[in-house]
């Protein structure tokens, strides 16, 4: 009898979410903004470096979202990779937060598209990661993880000064 029950339950369920999404998508196509999707997922560059990729998807299934745009938001002290992976996007130093804005002309109905970025973090502290596609009829979606930054790796820099300002002489003559 439960087992019935839980099925009754489980239905009815699925019924209003599916009626609830369905009313979402009515919605959102009816003033102009197309759906979109997000995921987030951590990882690693072939140089160990935590790399983070965003994929949206567009959920219309006939209007394509124009002028999709990705923008990440990472703690203020991590240093951007670019070019690849994070190739097109733009990093954006702040007192608060490091932002990196990806975009592309237009993701077509039904598709989607992933956005990597990588950065070289300064500290092992975790790292709050968000992520917001937005698209220019004004659908949005976001999503937010916290990655475990275990190592930091040391870069090695060598830095060669040389100077071509060499101080001249010059001889005064008295002004008589």
């Amino acid at each position: 009898m439960s087992r019935t029950s839980a099925r009754g339950t489980s239905r009815g369920n699925v019924f209003v979410l599916a009626l609830f999404i369905l009313g979402f998508l009515a919605t959102a196509i009816a003033h102009g903004q197309v759906p979109l999707n997000i995921g987030l997922i951590p990882g690693t560059d072939a140089n160990g470096e935590p790399t983070y990729k965003a994929t949206v998807i567009n959920a219309s299934p006939t209007q394509d979202a124009l002028n999709l745009t990705v923008t990440y938001t990472l703690p203020s002290a991590e240093l951007p990779i670019s070019p690849p992976p994070s190739g097109g996007c733009l990093f954006t130093p702040g007192p608060v937060h490091l932002t990196a804005v990806c975009s592309i002309a237009t993701l077509p109905a039904g598709q989607s598209h992933d956005f990597t970025i990588a950065v070289h973090p300064v500290n092992t502290a975790p790292q709050d990661v968000t992520a917001t596609a937005t698209e220019s009829a004004g659908g949005t979606a976001s999503a937010f993880i916290t990655s475990t930054i275990t190592e930091v790796g040391l870069t090695e820099m060598q830095v060669d000064m040389t100077s071509t300002n060499r101080e001249k002489s010059a001889r005064h003559s008295p002004i008589t």
